[in-house]
């Protein structure tokens, strides 16, 4: 051959990082190296991102379900940090049983009212405890939803309001209690806001107080009503553990020997088979369990509105 024949060359390609969209012909390799690659941590995030979805709808389902059928009314009890406002406490109870028309109001004792409001679709209980036994008031303040407190607008807490209220503190509570003056009518009106924030400042060496708020109007109690039914509400876990009963109706038969309680379930089931603790009294065995109409309904269409434990 002719020595001025050019000789075959050998093409040697050295790697390097293709930019997007260099280098394609529009054909796949061969063994699916062109096959669009999931990526995990989307799949990750996705899951993630659903879980977060699952939570927050559980925790607005547990929110809304606070007092509307087919769960326990909303426990509110009513303590009177001062000997005089035993009756201004009584008469709070009675404003926010008729501040709303269209309520159902059952007087079960003294001291004790249910009352359902089909215009918050929810249902409340009432309480006001002895205020001379601190026993009565720390067991109702253990199983309440929500706490009122009244106060003096003169002298604010006496020295037992002082010991409730730093037992009730120290026992917890699942809310942010609730703080009422009671009735100014000695005072004149354009001293009520100052006399609110003294009283305001005065509660905040035992707990932060954001205001000391009035019911003056029925307007003020229908935003005390819809306030107490809506308020953040968190987990306190040795009651949410625990089935538990809040007597609203104690009857007893001499003749069986049989103490019958009627109220609400709440916290975990209670189980026939098992003790239940009575207050001061010890355990005692359980004969049975029956449901037993509601005395105040948001609705007779509502299976969940009609039987109580």
């Amino acid at each position: 051959k002719n020595s001025d024949t050019p000789k075959s060359k050998q093409l040697v390609l050295t790697p390097r990082f293709l930019g997007r969209g260099e280098g394609r012909t529009g054909q796949e390799a061969p063994g699916g190296a062109g096959r669009h690659r999931e990526d995990p941590g989307a799949s990750r995030r996705h899951q993630q991102a659903q879980l977060r979805r699952a939570a927050k709808e559980e925790v607005a389902a547990r929110k809304r379900a606070v007092g509307s059928s087919g769960a326990p009314p909303v426990l509110v009890g009513f303590v009177a940090l001062a000997e005089s406002q035993q009756e201004e406490a009584a008469k709070l109870m009675e404003a926010l049983s008729l501040c709303v028309p269209d309520s159902q109001l059952v007087k079960m004792r003294p001291g004790l009212v249910q009352m359902a409001v089909p215009r918050f679709k929810q249902r409340f209980t009432m309480v006001q405890p002895d205020r001379g036994s601190l026993h009565a008031v720390l067991d109702t303040a253990k199983v309440c939803d929500s706490l009122v407190f009244l106060v003096c607008p003169p002298t604010g807490l006496d020295s037992w309001g002082e010991t409730l209220l730093s037992c009730v503190l120290s026992q917890g509570t699942p809310s942010d209690p609730t703080f009422i003056v009671g009735a100014m009518d000695e005072i004149p009106a354009k001293k009520h806001t100052e006399v609110k924030r003294l009283l305001a400042k005065a509660l905040a060496s035992k707990l932060p107080v954001e205001k000391v708020t009035s019911v003056a109007s029925e307007a003020e109690a229908v935003t005390l009503l819809r306030t107490l039914g809506s308020q953040k509400r968190k987990e306190v876990g040795f009651i949410d553990r625990r089935g538990h009963l809040f007597a609203e109706r104690v009857e007893y038969s001499e003749e069986t020997s049989c103490l019958a309680l009627t109220g609400f379930v709440r916290g975990a089931t209670i189980n026939a088979n098992r003790l239940v603790h009575l207050p001061g009294w010890g355990d005692f065995q359980v004969d049975r369990i029956e449901a037993v109409m509601e005395p105040a309904r948001l609705g007779k269409s509502q299976r969940g509105d009609q039987e109580m434990q």
